[in-house]
């Protein structure tokens, strides 16, 4: 491989981790400026040593890197193989990417030989396994047969000339000869000893290398060789493999990162219902994720299960398991606190209690916006959202709330967010980009945001990545596993927003704009929520605050006028009612027609080639700003 194919290849999964060029290099023992080299591809031919110090450092997949398909790179199998052996789950053999088919005698021998790579399989147990202990008199001669196909078949490679003895006689004996890059098994195992040696000194890093090693597994071990589903070896790998998901889980656990490694206790469980060990900890996962009423329910599904199969109940531990989840605040799907407020299209409360806050989450969402009137149906859509997000848990959730300007997005999205203040329990974070108000200057870059984000996240000013994409990974990997809110107001584009999504469940993403932002609801799976003029209720709510019931109810068409007259605009009613709220004397018929004359005559004096747009909406006095007024 090339020194710039080889940069490349460095820097994506640099930046997959969520590492930075610092962390690399600390990890590597080498200085930055030489990282940063070898990644703009200025080292033609890195020394071998280096790069295989810096594809550990950031759990490089050595069996899927590009240099397999051809060169001289460091993580080739030993001969030039190409061949690569998949045990953890259906047998899969792949040539350069490409499937290779076997016959099942062939199947099951390579099966019992990688279940055991770089050690001696006796005649006799591959004899065994074949026949079922009713071998012809003929089994040696067969035998020779099918593991001299299977010879020419894995040291053939993709031409069939190849010169490497994967396959070896030994003793009486084969043996397969594979390293990690030819074989998921090894991969597996050798990120799990990993983890496991640097989990008391660097648990995020052995969260990692845990996760990256259970990428590996696709089902039970040969899970479509029959003949092996019972032998011994493979009974023990899987029992290797739940001790190693329970490894993952209490660290996980530990951690407070629950969401991690909900996948993979699901899946074990699901495998082994009655391992009570892989169930209590799938339990506290569950609840400490957010879905407390599930744990709950497979609390009384194992119970059931227990009584069926077995005739007992289950062991102290797990009811201890409930016993802890039952004295956690909070149940499944979030509701509004007790101090929301009501109304017909607002969803009945379904939890009585928020995530516990920490003292140290950001909480950057601007004061709310007073009085602040109607939006029922719009509240209850956002309140819909994040029930469904906590409920599912597949996907960060995001809303994009759009509208013209003056219709009060803003205000909408600040108030909802202080109502589910207590949802969030890791912060929230806000940043105004800029995107549709040329007034207030150009719009904000992402990497600008990225970097306020960081310092709120605890990230020193010196440990920011300067890159784009870096940055962006880091914050995703700073957000993974928790419960954040992102308020991005004002957006200009889809682009502008993307970089600073989070990539995993339980965060939320409310976006304002002035478009739609159709990309991010294609690409992103966005709900989007467009805002319209107040209803004639809603504006009247609002001059009420502002005016006083007796005052509007004393010119109550007048009253009405008004609202017409500003549209009906949240930004436009305020400001005008403030006007009139400074001038308690003042009647509000006089001051509709004195606005509908200046509406007019501003119209008579402008060009024809000048839309009329938003002409009036303010009523007397000029355009208010943006922050005063929240649209």
């Amino acid at each position: 491989m090339s020194g710039a194919l080889w940069g490349a290849v460095l820097r994506e999964a640099r930046l997959t981790a969520g590492l930075t060029q610092n962390d690399v290099a600390r990890r590597a023992g080498m200085s930055v400026r030489a990282l940063r080299y070898i990644e703009s591809g200025k080292v033609a031919q890195p020394r071998r040593h280096s790069l295989d110090r810096l594809a550990e450092a950031v759990g490089l997949d050595l069996a899927d890197a590009p240099w397999r398909t051809g060169g001289e790179g460091p993580a080739r199998p030993a001969g030039g193989d190409t061949h690569d052996i998949r045990v953890l789950g259906p047998l899969t053999v792949s040539c350069e990417g490409q499937p290779v088919e076997l016959p099942l005698k062939q199947r099951t021998l390579l099966g019992l030989l990688a279940i055991q790579p770089n050690r001696v399989v006796s005649q006799a147990e591959m004899t065994e396994v074949l026949w079922s202990g009713e071998a012809p008199p003929s089994s040696l001669g067969l035998l020779h047969t099918y593991m001299a196909r299977l010879r020419r078949t894995l040291e053939g490679g993709p031409g069939g000339r190849g010169d490497h003895r994967r396959v070896t006689t030994v003793r009486g004996g084969y043996s397969l000869s594979a390293e990690p890059a030819g074989l998921d098994l090894l991969r597996f195992e050798e990120y799990t000893a990993k983890a496991l040696g640097v989990r008391e000194s660097e648990p995020a890093l052995a969260l990692e290398l845990f996760g990256r090693a259970f990428q590996y597994w696709r089902g039970p071990v040969l899970e479509d060789v029959p003949a092996l589903r019972q032998h011994p070896v493979v009974v023990a790998i899987g029992q290797h493999r739940f001790d190693m998901v329970i490894e993952f889980a209490n660290l996980a656990l530990c951690q407070k990162r629950h969401a991690v490694v909900v996948k993979q206790l699901m899946a074990a469980a699901y495998e082994e219902p009655l391992h009570e060990g892989v169930q209590g900890r799938l339990m506290l996962a569950l609840a400490g994720s957010g879905q407390k009423a599930a744990a709950l329910r497979l609390f009384s599904d194992l119970r059931e299960q227990f009584h069926e199969e077995l005739g007992v109940e289950p062991s102290e531990e797990i009811w201890a398991v409930r016993r802890s989840i039952l004295a956690q605040p909070g149940e499944e799907g979030p509701a509004r606190p007790a101090r929301a407020r009501g109304g017909p299209d607002r969803a009945a409360p379904v939890q009585t209690s928020p995530p516990v806050r920490s003292a140290t989450s950001p909480a950057q969402i601007p004061p709310v916006v007073r009085p602040f009137v109607g939006r029922r149906a719009e509240m209850a859509a956002l309140d819909r959202l994040l029930a469904r997000q906590r409920r599912d848990q597949t996907a960060v959730a995001i809303a994009t709330v759009y509208g013209p300007p003056e219709q009060g997005k803003t205000a909408l999205a600040v108030h909802w967010a202080h109502e589910t203040h207590d949802w969030f329990p890791d912060g929230q974070l806000y940043a105004d980009l800029r995107g549709g108000d040329a007034a207030v200057g150009e719009p904000l870059e992402p990497l600008s945001v990225l970097g306020s984000f960081l310092r709120s996240l605890g990230v020193a000013k010196d440990r920011i990545p300067a890159d784009l994409a870096e940055s962006s990974a880091l914050f995703r990997t700073l957000l993974a596993g928790r419960y954040v809110l992102v308020l991005l107001d004002d957006a200009g584009t889809s682009a502008q927003v993307r970089p600073l999504l989070p990539g995993t469940p339980g965060n939320l993403v409310l976006v304002t704009s002035q478009h739609p932002l159709p990309d991010l609801v294609v690409r992103n799976g966005a709900t989007p929520l467009e805002l319209d003029v107040l209803s004639v209720t809603e504006a009247r709510e609002l001059l009420d605050a502002f005016l006083g019931a007796s005052r509007t109810a004393a010119e109550p068409e007048a009253t009405a006028a008004l609202a017409e007259v500003c549209g009906r605009r949240p930004l436009a009613l305020r400001h005008t009612a403030a006007q009139l709220a400074a001038r308690p004397n003042a009647s509000i018929r006089e001051w509709v027609r004195t606005t509908t004359v200046r509406q007019v005559q501003s119209r008579q004096r402008r060009s024809p080639s000048r839309s009329d747009g938003d002409a009036g909406a303010n009523g007397p006095g000029g355009h208010p700003g943006r922050a005063a007024a929240g649209s």
